[in-house]
């Protein structure tokens, strides 16, 4: 017997079910023999009972028969028993009673190894589950408190981006006004600047004054000498006298409508003679940004209050911007800044009339074409043949004005002159000496560059 061979078996059956089963078959085995022996006694009592030979024959048959099939029976047994002999004890020999007996001890020996080490393992895996169990529930944990973290750093980082597009749009709203202020400074009174955009900005102006005189201007003149029988040259004094009293008409109406902006932001109207405005009657609630405040370098409060000259002196200088100085400019600046206003809403307020040049040109025009009417002075005939043209002097005369500065027409020319070939072309006649104007010269601005040249008649030479 080997222990050691039948020490690492690994038993199928418990040790009680082995040993049952090796007791059954030695019982079996000697049952055998036994039955064996009887029936083969038997059938040789048979065979000597019976004188006929074929009763003798088939009874020897059937003993021949039976000890074969015991005979296959016990080598199966054999077989069998071997087997377990090899798988428990490890050896085909019989064992002894001993042999059995240690192989079992054996058995149940690896048996009860078994047993424990299962046990350990299964208290193992219990404790592993419970480790696993914890590790899932950390884990969940772990995710609740990533979700957490997740969800408030989406948070933080909505409101940061929040926070910068707040600042981005307030800096590009500051840039804007930064703009806004540095463009209405730098254009401020300045014509050199001009935006193209604008259709009506003055090089576009010159071009329908120009398109004025070549086209309308003909048409009328014609008329006018054929029609109302005057002569060329009354014709001519006629059309530039329409042209004149509609510029000078639109220019005063541009100046008080300015004016009257500007009175209604400074409340000049409402002061009093040698009274600042702290002290007027009307109207009675507090007047926003007047008068203010300060303290001085003595900490004491003082009043900075609005003269009744100096908003005289404002009205003054704002009433002919394109003929300031600079140390005029720097006066309307500090009286605005005592009212809350300052250069850039002037400018503003400037852009606004502008805006409305198209839109209120009908009104003007048909404010002059009435006052014109209404006194014809004779000339019905020749007031109606010249109104295509005044409505399209009124027209043109109002976009003029309304640039800043104003756009100018030079009517001041005198006869006998020198003829200047700078600002007029020649109309009929060559010559060096001034005659007459036919056509005035169009600048930029008073005493600024030329836009268009004028037409004039210079006196014949000889």
């Amino acid at each position: 017997m080997n222990p050691n061979k039948s020490k690492n078996i690994k038993p199928t059956q418990s040790v009680n079910e082995v040993i049952d089963r090796i007791h059954i078959l030695h019982g079996i085995e000697q049952e055998c023999l036994g039955l064996k022996e009887i029936v083969f006694n038997k059938e040789i009592l048979k065979l000597a009972s019976f004188d006929k030979p074929d009763e003798k024959e088939r009874t020897l048959e059937n003993a021949n028969k039976i000890a074969e099939e015991l005979t296959s029976l016990c080598k199966k047994m054999k077989t069998d028993q071997k087997k377990i002999f090899e798988e428990v004890l490890g050896k085909s020999e019989k064992p002894t009673m001993e042999e059995v007996l240690k192989a079992v001890q054996s058995l149940k020996k690896t048996a009860d190894e078994s047993k424990t080490e299962i046990q350990q393992q299964k208290t193992t895996l219990e404790k592993m589950e419970k480790e696993i169990t914890e590790l899932k529930g950390q884990l969940k944990d772990a995710e609740n408190k990533h979700q957490m973290l997740l969800k408030r750093s989406q948070e933080r980082e909505q409101k940061l981006t929040d926070e910068i597009n707040e600042v981005k749009s307030q800096k590009e709203k500051a840039l804007t006004r930064l703009s806004e202020v540095a463009g209405a400074k730098l254009t401020e009174s300045n014509p050199y600047i001009t935006d193209l955009s604008d259709p009506n900005r003055p090089e576009k102006i010159g071009e329908q004054f120009s398109e004025l005189y070549d086209n309308l201007w003909t048409d009328v003149f014609e008329q006018l000498s054929g029609t109302c029988k005057l002569s060329d040259r009354d014709s001519i004094q006629t059309l530039l006298q329409i042209l004149e009293d509609s510029y000078g008409y639109c220019k005063d109406i541009s100046s008080k409508r300015y004016s009257n902006t500007l009175a209604e932001l400074t409340f000049w109207k409402f002061v009093e003679p040698n009274e600042p405005p702290s002290q007027v009657h009307e109207p009675k609630k507090e007047m926003k940004n007047t008068p203010k405040k300060k303290k001085g370098a003595d900490t004491k409060e003082t009043t900075v209050n609005i003269t009744l000259d100096e908003l005289q002196k404002l009205q003054t200088l704002l009433g002919s911007p394109s003929s300031s100085s600079p140390a005029d400019s720097k006066a309307v600046d500090s009286i605005l800044a005592k009212i809350g206003l300052n250069v850039t809403n002037l400018s503003n307020i400037k852009k606004m009339l502008k805006s409305s040049l198209e839109g209120t040109s009908v009104i003007v025009q048909e404010s002059f074409w009435k006052q014109r009417s209404e006194d014809p002075n004779g000339q019905k005939e020749v007031l109606k043949c010249t109104k295509p043209f005044l409505m399209k002097c009124v027209h043109i005369c109002w976009l003029m004005v309304g640039q800043d500065p104003p756009v100018y027409l030079r009517f001041s020319d005198i006869c006998k002159d020198k003829f200047n070939k700078d600002i007029y072309r020649e109309y009929t006649t060559n010559g060096e000496v001034l005659d007459f104007v036919v056509w005035p010269a169009i600048f930029l601005h008073e005493n600024g560059p030329l836009l268009k040249k004028g037409v004039a008649q210079p006196i014949s030479k000889k």
